[in-house]
């Protein structure tokens, strides 16, 4: 299982933590219900992917909180180079929609990822972290892309 940083458990809302809300239908002691994000902790792809499943947790709410992350962390850690938010949450509203008509595709179904800047993906810029590619962008996804 591959972990995914910040996701750790189901339950109420505590102080000093980031929230995504979870679904109705999903209660844990009073009030409104969430999934908790702690700092250095993870959860498996697979516990979340049930939760997206079960329709307990949004893959655009999921999609939204790892696109503010990404936005309040990167500037100090530059581990982006490209980050293609309106396509993912596009993507995110996608599987959704796919979700709630019963049409699960599979583990991945919802989750939201991040390629290698040296995998292809159409129409994006792609530099592999050279230089001399900074305005490279493929026509094609590349197999892996593909196979996602």
């Amino acid at each position: 299982m591959w972990p995914l940083p910040w996701l750790t458990r189901i339950g109420p809302l505590t102080a000093g933590h980031a929230k995504i809300p979870l679904n109705s239908g999903t209660k844990v002691g009073r009030g409104k219900c969430y999934l908790v994000l702690e700092k250095n902790m993870e959860a498996s792809i697979r516990k979340v992917a049930e939760l997206i499943r079960s329709r307990r947790l949004s893959p655009v709410e999921l999609t939204k909180h790892c696109l503010e992350r990404i936005e309040k962390l990167n500037p100090a850690l530059n581990a982006f180079i490209t980050v293609a938010a309106e396509s993912a949450l596009a993507a995110a509203r996608a599987a959704e929609s796919e979700i709630q008509q019963g049409k699960w595709r599979g583990p991945l179904h919802g989750i939201p990822i991040a390629l290698k800047d040296m995998i292809d993906t159409a129409d994006l810029i792609t530099t592999a972290g050279s230089a001399l590619l900074q305005h490279r962008v493929p026509v094609a996804d590349a197999e892996v892309v593909r196979r996602l």
